[in-house]
């Protein structure tokens, strides 16, 4: 019996080839996209609760009574989101700021409106709010 006949089976490498290359092609593309939005996003919104505004209105609500019976203590930033405004003019910088926050009690939103002349923030409007109640904290700092 003659076995020249006979050949070997391909690779799988081989016979796949031409739509795994493609598709894995894309689907990189794709996966390094979504990484790098996420990243984007995650930063900014990082950027923001990092933010010497943030921090400083935060510290001002940690010493607040009412602020301290509506949350309890620690009022800490809860996780990423809100909205984000910071402008810079002229020597003068300008920050509204809505982010997420929470306490042992309860759960809510952080409204800053400050402006930066100097080294000092000077707050127009920070308001803490639950789903129940709104208090505005600029007025006592």
């Amino acid at each position: 019996m003659n076995n020249d006949l006979i050949t070997p089976p391909k690779s799988w490498w081989s016979r796949n080839w031409p739509w795994v290359v493609p598709v894995g092609g894309c689907l990189t593309v794709i996966i390094a996209g979504i990484v790098l939005f996420g990243s984007l996003i995650f930063g900014a919104m990082n950027m923001m609760s990092d933010s010497e505004v943030v921090q400083q209105a935060l510290e001002k609500v940690n010493q607040d009574e009412i602020a301290l019976e509506l949350f309890g203590a620690p009022i800490e930033i809860n996780g990423v989101g809100g909205n984000f405004s910071y402008i810079s003019k002229n020597g003068v910088n300008t920050a509204k700021i809505t982010c997420p926050i929470s306490g042992p009690k309860a759960e809510g939103q952080m409204q800053i409106d400050a402006i930066k002349k100097g080294e000092v923030w000077e707050y127009t409007t920070l308001k803490i709010s639950t789903e129940e109640s709104e208090v505005d904290l600029a007025d006592s700092i």
